[in-house]
């Protein structure tokens, strides 16, 4: 199975964009959704067969310093758009390999996410909250919707961030990024490379 054929099989999966890169972050191959994601001037753009994020080559070393050994973490903010990231690297022959997976996430997606309770122990209570959020609401909305104070809503959060161990709702969108099933955004969709 060749490289472009694992990229198309992988964006089918999970709608994400994919990138293949040489450890330097020189290009080795990449979806049609990457073409996108390198499109959307989300900070991340394709200069001299590399891609870059903001002013410098994204390597292995910058993707190690920013993700580290997290399955998925913030790879760049800019105002009201974030890019999720994971990546793995490989031995392909004599030569390593980086596949890097990206998702573009704006203020603008409303995604559904599955099993939240379940993958994160929360009650039927707190995942309602947790959905919300992830939604955009403030908690004076969510308050206001559910007929409950403020101060239930916040203790609500508090257990939810808890359990999810985020500090703010950037990291508790990271942690639940991986369970979202579907968007008005492209890169939720079932795009295809």
């Amino acid at each position: 199975m060749d490289a472009k054929h694992n990229l198309k099989l992988w964006n089918a999966f999970d709608g994400c964009a994919r990138f293949l890169l040489y450890p330097d972050g020189k290009l080795l191959g990449l979806c049609d959704l990457a073409r996108e994601v390198v499109g959307a001037q989300a900070g991340v753009t394709m200069r001299g067969g590399m891609i870059w994020l903001r002013d410098a080559p994204l390597c292995e070393a910058q993707l190690a310093a920013a993700l580290g050994d997290k399955s998925i973490g913030l790879l760049h903010r800019q105002e009201d758009r974030l890019i999720l990231a994971s990546f793995k690297t490989y031995q392909a022959g004599e030569q390593r390999v980086i596949a890097l997976m990206m998702r573009l996430v704006t203020t603008d997606d409303k995604p559904d996410f599955a099993c939240l309770g379940e993958a994160f122990h929360l009650t039927p209570t707190e995942e309602a909250v947790a959905l919300q959020l992830l939604r955009g609401s403030s908690p004076a909305e969510i308050a206001r919707t559910d007929h409950v104070s403020i101060n239930t809503v916040r203790c609500h959060i508090a257990h939810i961030y808890s359990k999810l161990e985020a500090r703010n709702r950037e990291e508790m969108w990271v942690k639940c990024a991986p369970f979202a099933i579907k968007s008005r955004s492209r890169n939720f969709n079932n795009s295809t490379c």
